[in-house]
């Protein structure tokens, strides 16, 4: 009789452990992460964005005639593959496009201007401003996206119907989303 009352007992107790409420687990900040909440962090997030290499436009300028690789190795380890326009060159040395910086700019942006109403601390025209500047620096990435990746502007312009069918680049205006393909016409329209 005692040892089903303890078992019981001990069943009861388990189930009650188990069974039991982890929200105060859950809201625990993860350490060495910040997950922004005031204006200042969201500020910071935005200084991150800025602080990526924009080295994709002067890397395009040695397929050009301003610029001349030296003949030796490291030069023309680095950045000779890119001048003769071999883009399929699967040399580790062989500097390569970083279109990913341009994509997580983005991200930074949409995480700001998707939480723009969450930020705490702050005045409405300084987070007005700060979601402004974050608009901004999404636009001007994507401008430069375009330019570097699409397809070129026409001689008649963009607005031509055989540019509605040529594929454009991924563009999100939100950070959790699944973002698929504009075309020309909605890049220069």
């Amino acid at each position: 009789m005692k040892v089903t009352k303890y078992t019981t007992l001990a069943f009861t107790m388990a189930g009650c452990l188990l069974l039991s409420s982890c929200d105060s687990f859950l809201d625990i900040q993860p350490v060495g992460k910040v997950i922004p909440n005031t204006l200042s962090e969201y500020r910071s997030l935005l200084t991150k964005a800025y602080q990526q290499p924009f080295n994709d436009r002067a890397i395009c300028d040695m397929r050009t005639n301003d610029v001349i690789i030296k003949d030796d190795n490291h030069e023309q380890g680095v950045y000779g593959e890119i001048e003769r326009w071999n883009d399929g060159s699967f040399k580790t040395s062989t500097y390569s496009f970083n279109w990913e910086v341009y994509y997580s700019i983005i991200y930074y942006a949409n995480a700001i201007i998707d939480n723009k109403s969450k930020i705490k601390e702050g005045s409405r025209e300084e987070i007005d401003q700060l979601v402004g500047e974050a608009y901004f620096l999404r636009g001007y990435i994507h401008f430069i996206l375009v330019n570097l990746y699409g397809e070129p502007y026409g001689k008649k312009g963009a607005l031509k119907k055989s540019h509605s069918s040529k594929a454009g680049l991924r563009f999100g205006s939100h950070s959790h989303t699944k973002h698929g393909r504009g075309n020309l016409h909605s890049y220069f329209g």
